[in-house]
């Protein structure tokens, strides 16, 4: 059985001005293979930050699924 092992990452940024930001991501391995990273980056302005959905959602379109959601 094939074997997913998710490292979950985390960033975070101090600002005299803005305060601080946070911001969460993941490494992602199938079978011992790096196959995804979503590296977190906290930042005044442009954080990169992968949700907990974020992330499952990126795994199964690598793994090749189609994932539709219907329109509220």
């Amino acid at each position: 059985m094939p074997t997913i092992k998710i490292e979950w990452l985390s960033d975070d940024h101090d600002c005299e001005t803005c305060g601080s930001t946070y911001a969460d991501g993941a490494l992602v391995w199938l079978d011992g293979d790096l196959i995804l990273e979503l590296s977190p980056s906290a930042y005044c302005y442009d954080s990169t930050h992968y949700d907990e959905a974020d992330v499952y959602r990126h795994i199964l379109e690598k793994l090749g699924y189609e994932i539709k959601e219907p329109k509220p």
